[in-house]
């Protein structure tokens, strides 16, 4: 597994933008609490997930500086789920001041603008900016481009307890879970083999087992200050799951795939996930990867919309249910829309 640190030269202090990555269930939300414990360190605490869908929509409204062209992009954007998150918490994203602060209106800063306006963020007191986004994983190349000076940390979790969480939590269905992560979680290491000092990886069965180690890699990654208080004292952040509002770290929270899921089961996602397992530590039965078939995948993706539906409900109402899993959709879509231009 890859262990690249920080070993560049550094004669400016980083301020960001630091992205957090790792498959949905790896441990991105605790590792977000952790860096967050450092003063000044501000990571939005909504996925924004929406910079492959922004890639593809600026062309359609020209010169965002025209307040006109801004305003029809805003509404274009402003039904994706970051946006519905924002107001629900009481923090809705302000047109005219976002406008205001996005020149030079290119992707770049549009975006920074946007999550420093959701953050509150003082460039002449904080420290780090940065966005925790799951979707972006697959996608270090374009976001490397997007900001050369980026860095980011990558948080891999055994992909068959990511499949049993994501069923856990989600009803997912883990056979889709696992193709998904197989070909996820070995993006960043491929596509930034090259490039020092940008990338640094761990394992959160690694992070639980011993922490301070960790930690540490990670604080001296980003140039900030270690605090033993920074792992003893957080809180998981999780909503659902065996770490639902924990606080410390559950050290046990792992290899329960062994209990959720059947032999085989586990035989199969070895057979999907087997490169990536076998890339990442892991012990998998199968070292080359199963494909599900084109309809298989679909039909399981189905499912799992459906699901998504179904489980917003309550909260939502039908017609509520439905937009927000079609925006979300959206902005897979244009996900994998870029991920084969690559």
């Amino acid at each position: 597994m890859s262990r690249n640190t920080n070993t560049s030269a550094q004669n400016v202090e980083f301020r960001g933008p630091l992205f957090v990555l790792g498959y949905g269930r790896s441990g991105t939300k605790l590792l977000r609490a952790i860096l967050t414990g450092c003063r000044g360190v501000r990571i939005a605490d909504i996925e924004t997930n929406c910079l492959p869908l922004w890639s593809t929509l600026l062309p359609r409204y020209g010169d965002l500086s025209d307040r006109r062209n801004f305003d029809a992009f805003f509404r274009a954007t402003a039904s994706l789920p970051f946006f519905d998150y924002a107001a629900a918490r009481g923090r809705p994203i302000d047109p005219v001041s976002w406008y205001l602060e996005a020149a030079p209106f290119d992707l770049a800063s549009l975006f920074e603008s946007l999550l420093k306006l959701h953050l509150g963020f003082d460039d002449a007191k904080d420290r780090l900016w940065g966005d925790k986004s799951p979707t972006y994983t697959a996608h270090t190349a374009f976001l490397h481009q997007l900001y050369p000076q980026a860095r980011f940390v990558h948080i891999v979790r055994d992909g068959r307890d990511c499949c049993a969480s994501a069923r856990r939590a989600w009803g997912a269905n883990v056979f889709r879970t696992a193709q998904r992560w197989n070909d996820t979680v070995q993006r960043p290491g491929i596509d930034l083999a090259g490039t020092a000092g940008v990338l640094l990886e761990l394992r959160y069965e690694d992070l639980l087992a011993d922490p301070e180690t960790e930690t540490r890699r990670v604080c001296e990654f980003l140039d900030l200050p270690y605090d033993a208080s920074l792992w003893r004292e957080v809180e998981s952040g999780e909503a659902v799951g065996r770490a639902r509002q924990q606080r410390g770290l559950l050290a046990a929270n792992n290899g329960g795939y062994r209990d959720a899921l059947s032999p085989a089961t586990v035989s199969r996602i070895n057979r999907i996930a087997g490169d990536a397992l076998a890339r990442h530590g892991y012990e998998p039965d199968a070292h080359s990867s199963e494909r599900l078939g084109r309809l298989t995948a679909t039909g399981y993706r189905v499912a799992d919309g459906i699901r998504q539906v179904t489980r917003r409900v309550p909260a939502m109402g039908f017609v509520g249910a439905l937009r927000f899993v079609v925006n979300f959709l959206r902005q897979n879509l244009a996900s994998e829309r870029l991920k084969r231009r690559r």
